[in-house]
């Protein structure tokens, strides 16, 4: 764009400037002005918005330049500076190519980034004025490698600002400046060190939209990094290592999946590899080990394991230094070093519960029986050394509404310890439970206090006076809700038709504001079309009464798996679910102290309210699974403790949805199979997933959470519950649970049906029928008879007859 200066050809631009009668006019008036900087500022303002011309503009931008410092200016004085200029008149100055006789090339542009540099230094300040619209002109100069160095300043002087915030940050890339980075990075342009602290920062706000964006020029700028850390051996390695760890910390989902195929994958676990083979130093652990975990995190502990390694040796070294790091750190350092090492303890908790969940997931490590030692005696270390950094914390007279996240994230990671690890330092975790017990209250009331916003994937609570203020039950429930004389009895009210299906009477049992919190309508569950298949991978159940302690136990165990995997991404669903786990254990291990202890049963009262308020939909399906779970076998312990009749009631609507909604049919073959429902394929079982995969000739295996288990689990317990709790009973027999279960065991004529499924569904009919006398009618009227001689079932059968 042609700038519409009057230049003389045969004068030049010096000349013409410095001999305009305005310029000399202006510069007397300024000399002449009061000595007063403010009274100079205010009259260099007036002279600049009262040019009219871009002659005028011209001479008065060089005035104000030559007469005000920038950094000295007010935000109101630059936003008043930006507004007399205007943005147009920087872009023309950015784009215009016909320059003045005598002049340098780049004399608009230099002036412009400039003045733009100096007023717009301010990440509020670049989105306001529109600075956003001159991003290609300055991706243009920074990958030119003619251009001036004060240029290339200025223009990474307002990148800056842009790379601030999060908006700034996306301008950034919705503009082509990380793919400009990345070429400058790469190529070594001028100005390199400082595209890559831009490009770092970016990629910390916004990494995910930065790939989807550019995924090819973030692959290039990731394999020029890397190639760089197995290729340095100085501390230029270790630079790097924060470098790398922010980039592929930004890695997306889809992209990780891939990335064992690329590269500088290659490099990355080569380069990892040659630092922790060798002797490190302080200075040399911390990134190593923040890199370490980042990779891990992103890519997955099989990335270090063979097939990509020979052995598994690299793994057990950056364990065991990840124990020795926990231990140095948490026992001979104060409470002010430790936070400053908060990132390197962190990343060292980070990979101690990945290897956890990688061991009790994943297939075996195959380490011999001295390797196996080694690990566990390293690992009780560290977990020693946390319980000590805990205990430290507990003695302190702090009042605790705002923990450090040293402390948080401490007992995040031992929590996924017991979880697992149940009997090693077994007292000394008792001994800080009360503490444990109090941050977590702590941290509820913080998070009801703190509502999340609209756009967080986090569980969402709602307030002690929101909660209060809902109605407890709608007309609907009232119309057949159970009266203590029914509930002492054990009978169920004449008016609810038991013998219709959960689709057609569920709405006698819900009020609106369960259905819209829990979405328990069984509709959504039984439709045919649902898709993928169950596999089972549980211990045999008695057919009335749930296992063994230590078989319950060891099942409590499996279940926790995904409570590892799901707590490592999912934010504070990230440390919700590890709570449930650790709990779970806690049931099986002191079942009298969950029985008698009042606090413990406040924590029922809690799982009430957690459990109307998260929504059983794919995004929190796991977490309420495990609060549904971990809620009946509570419950299961204070059958004689006295709780909320409405709170029962719509608590155990949502375990009778558990139970019952995972399941429907699939034609296969022209066959009808026993299936799971669409809404719980992403976290049911991974085994009869890979089926389901193959039939539809789809050869990926997504990695997915699995809460087989924890139905497994549930179903066992509600069993036991049936006898204790007549409103269970009413929840069972008014939802449809027994024609609902026996039309789709009978439609599916025992195809895909597996023994402990099965085992599972007929305890617990088995035992509702034992409890209502009612339940045999029903079983008579939707083919009682013919699935009891179908599968077998003797007992049942008998009991029929009866």
């Amino acid at each position: 764009m042609q700038l519409p200066f009057k230049f003389e050809q045969k004068t030049t631009f010096k000349n013409y400037i410095f001999s305009s009668v305005y310029y000399i006019s202006l510069q007397d008036t300024i000399h002449s002005m009061a000595t007063s900087e403010d009274k100079n500022i205010r009259k260099t303002f007036t002279v600049l918005e009262n040019s009219k011309t871009d002659n005028e503009k011209f001479a008065a931008l060089l005035l104000f330049a030559k007469t005000t410092n920038a950094k000295e200016l007010s935000l109101e004085d630059r936003k008043r500076a930006l507004d007399a200029i205007g943005v147009t008149f920087f872009n023309r100055l950015l784009k215009s190519k016909n320059i003045p006789e005598d002049c340098e090339v780049d004399v608009y542009r230099s002036l412009a980034l400039k003045i733009l540099s100096g007023l717009c230094g301010d990440n509020q300040l670049v989105l306001e004025f529109e600075v956003y619209k001159n991003l290609r002109s300055i991706n243009d100069i920074i990958t030119d490698s003619d251009s001036q160095e004060d240029m290339i300043i200025d223009c990474y002087d307002l990148l800056s600002a842009f790379a601030q915030t999060e908006e700034g940050s996306i301008k950034l890339v919705d503009y082509g400046t990380v793919t400009a980075l990345s070429e400058v990075i790469t190529k070594h342009l001028p100005g390199c060190e400082k595209g890559q602290i831009i490009l770092q920062s970016v990629l910390q706000l916004c990494g995910d939209y930065s790939w989807k964006k550019d995924t090819p020029s973030m692959q290039v700028v990731l394999e020029h990094f890397c190639k760089q850390l197995e290729t340095f051996q100085d501390e230029r390695k270790f630079d790097l290592c924060a470098v790398v760890s922010g980039i592929v910390s930004s890695l997306p989902k889809d992209v990780a999946k891939k990335s064992l195929q690329r590269t500088w994958f290659k490099s990355l676990v080569h380069a990892i590899a040659d630092m922790f083979t060798s002797k490190l130093g302080q200075p040399q652990r911390d990134p190593a080990l923040r890199l370490a975990s980042s990779v891990l995190d992103k890519l997955g502990v099989d990335c270090i394991l063979p097939p990509n390694r020979d052995d598994c040796k690299l793994l057990l070294v950056i364990i065991h230094l990840s124990c020795i790091e926990v231990r140095i750190s948490l026992e001979n350092l104060n409470p002010d070093q430790i936070m400053s090492k908060a990132d390197t303890l962190v990343s060292c908790y980070n990979l101690l519960e990945l290897i956890i969940c990688h061991m009790t997931s994943a297939p075996s490590l195959k380490l011999d029986e001295n390797q196996v030692l080694q690990l566990h005696s390293a690992m009780e270390g560290a977990f020693n050394s946390v319980i000590f950094y805990l205990r430290e914390q507990s003695e302190l007279e702090i009042q605790r509404v705002d923990p450090s996240q040293i402390v948080l994230a401490s007992v995040r990671v031992l929590g996924s310890w017991v979880a697992e690890e149940t009997s090693a330092l077994k007292a000394r975790v008792q001994e800080i439970l009360p503490f444990i017990l109090k941050l977590c209250k702590c941290q509820l009331k913080c998070t009801k206090t703190k509502r999340p916003s609209s756009k967080e994937k986090s569980v969402k609570f709602k307030s002690d006076t929101e909660d209060r203020s809902e109605s407890t039950l709608s007309s609907e429930l009232e119309s057949c809700t159970i009266t203590q004389e029914e509930t002492e009895n054990n009978t169920i009210p004449e008016n609810v038709d038991l013998s219709k299906d959960s689709s057609e009477s569920h709405s006698d049992i819900t009020s609106e504001d369960v259905k819209d919190s829990c979405s328990c309508d069984a509709s959504e569950f039984d439709n045919s079309n649902h898709k993928h298949l169950v596999n089972q991978d549980s211990t045999n159940s008695d057919s009335t009464r749930t296992n063994s302690e230590e078989s319950e136990k060891l099942e409590i165990n499996k279940s926790d798996q995904s409570v590892c995997s799901n707590s490592t991404s999912s934010g504070t669903s990230r440390s919700m679910e590890t709570l449930c786990g650790v709990f779970l254990n806690l049931v099986v291990l002191e079942p009298e102290l969950i029985a008698e202890n009042e606090e413990l049963h406040k924590v029922t009262q809690s799982i009430f309210k957690c459990a109307k308020l998260i929504c059983n939909k794919e995004d929190t399906l796991t977490l309420w699974a495990n609060i549904i779970t971990l809620g009946v076998f509570f419950l299961r312990q204070q059958a004689h403790v006295k709780y909320d009749k409405d709170d029962l009631t719509k608590f155990f609507s949502m375990v009778v949805s558990f139970i019952k909604a995972p399941y429907t049919s699939l034609t296969v073959d022209s066959a009808e199979v026993l299936s799971v429902a669409e809404l719980y394929i992403p976290v049911w079982d991974s085994i009869y997933q890979l089926w389901y995969l193959c039939i539809q000739g789809k050869l990926y295996i997504p990695v997915w959470d699995s809460i087989y288990q924890l139905w497994y689990l549930c179903i066992q317990a509600t069993t036991s519950c049936l006898p204790m709790y007549p409103t269970l009973v009413y929840a069972m027999m008014s939802t449809g649970f027994l024609p609902h279960i026996i039309r789709l065991l009978n439609k599916v004529h025992g195809r895909n049906v597996d023994e402990d499924t099965l085992l599972c569904l007929i305890g617990v009919i088995t035992s509702l029928v034992t409890s209502e006398v009612k339940a045999v009618d029903v079983l008579r009227s939707c083919g009682g008879f013919e699935f009891a001689r179908l599968y077998n079932c003797s007992e049942l059968e008998k009991l029929i007859e009866k």
